[in-house]
């Protein structure tokens, strides 16, 4: 048996989703690439650092975008 998604939840995923690919947009060029050297995995596999600053600028957004205060993490309901 499924669960419907509620509509609420389901405008936070795909604004997620959103802040997401806007993100990686923005800081791709800037982003250093590296192979990933556990096994077999590395083939297929890149690890991406972004630049300084963009993981904060990221975390901050989607803490908002899921209720939660951008500087604490404190849920605002």
């Amino acid at each position: 048996m499924h669960e419907e998604v509620h509509p609420e939840v389901f405008r936070r995923m795909a604004e997620l989703a959103e802040l997401h690919y806007e993100w990686s947009r923005r800081h791709a060029a800037a982003a250093e690439l590296k192979r990933n050297s556990a096994g077999d995995y590395s083939v297929h596999h890149l690890d991406v650092d972004p630049p300084a600053g963009a993981d904060d600028e990221f975390i901050r957004r989607a803490r908002e975008i899921e209720g939660y205060d951008p500087d604490t993490g404190e849920y605002l309901g």
